[in-house]
C-alpha cells in the first residue's frame, strides 16, 4: 500500500486526507477503505482531499473507478465533497462527478478545502 489515509471525525462530516501515489490499485483501494471508515464512525458525510502524487489516471480507470465504487458508495454514504489538489476541474474529474452523480452518487468538486 502506497497511500496513508488521515481521517478527522468533525461534528457533521469526515475530513479525510489521502497521500501517496496516484494509481488505480491506490484510489481502488483507498475508495475501499474510505468506506470502511464511515461505517465505523457511522458517518455518511465525507469531505474527501486528494493529494496523490504522479500521473493522472486514464479516462477508462476512471469510468471502472467510478462505476464500481459508486455501487459500493450509494448504501453507505450520502453526500461526498471531492478535492483533488493535484487537477483541475475539467476533464477527467468533471467526467467522474458527471458520472457519479448520474449513477445516484451525490458528489461534489471543489478546487479547495
Amino acid at each position: 500500500m502506497s497511500y496513508q489515509l488521515a481521517v478527522e471525525t468533525l461534528p457533521t462530516h469526515l475530513h479525510i486526507i489521502v497521500t501517496g501515489t496516484n494509481s488505480v490499485e491506490n484510489v481502488t483501494n483507498y475508495l475501499e477503505d474510505v468506506l470502511k471508515e464511515c461505517n465505523a464512525r457511522d458517518c455518511h458525510f465525507v469531505l474527501l482531499e486528494e493529494r496523490l502524487e504522479g500521473p493522472r489516471l486514464g479516462m477508462m480507470d476512471v469510468f471502472h473507478i467510478v462505476t464500481r465504487g459508486t455501487v459500493k458508495s450509494r448504501l453507505v454514504m450520502n453526500s461526498i465533497a471531492y478535492v483533488d489538489v493535484n487537477a483541475s476541474h475539467t476533464g477527467f474529474m468533471r467526467f467522474a462527478h458527471n458520472l457519479a452523480n448520474a449513477m445516484g452518487m451525490p458528489m461534489r468538486l471543489f478546487e479547495t478545502v
